[in-house]
């Protein structure tokens, strides 16, 4: 949030009642998808901290992995990446099952081994 309004101060001091409406828009459109870049480094930053508050408490991390899989199976119609607010799934898919593996790699063997 402090990014987001610093963002927009920034913008702010660079434009005026003068500036046209065309380059307002851009610099609005600009300051979306700067804020969205940031959403996606924070989502996966959480997806990240999750594999571990899951295996301190007693839960497979390696069903975020799964839980992502099915997320991606539901979610057809995305828009292009950049503009999302969220990693794409199969992008979550990726760091995580990286994760899962180098962290938690003697328990992702023994689901794979049960499954």
């Amino acid at each position: 949030m402090s990014r987001e309004i610093g963002i927009s101060i920034l913008l702010s001091a660079v434009t005026s009642d003068k500036t046209p409406k065309s380059v307002l828009t851009a610099v609005e459109l600009a300051r979306k998808v700067l804020g969205l870049q940031y959403s996606r480094k924070d989502e996966q930053e959480a997806d990240l901290v999750s594999l571990e508050y899951l295996f301190k408490t007693g839960y497979n991390p390696c069903a975020v992995v799964e839980a992502m899989r099915t997320l991606e199976q539901k979610d057809a119609l995305r828009p292009i990446d950049f503009l999302s607010s969220h990693p794409a799934p199969q992008n979550r898919i990726a760091y995580l099952t990286r994760k899962t593996q180098t962290n938690y790699y003697n328990l992702a063997a023994a689901v794979s081994f049960f499954s």
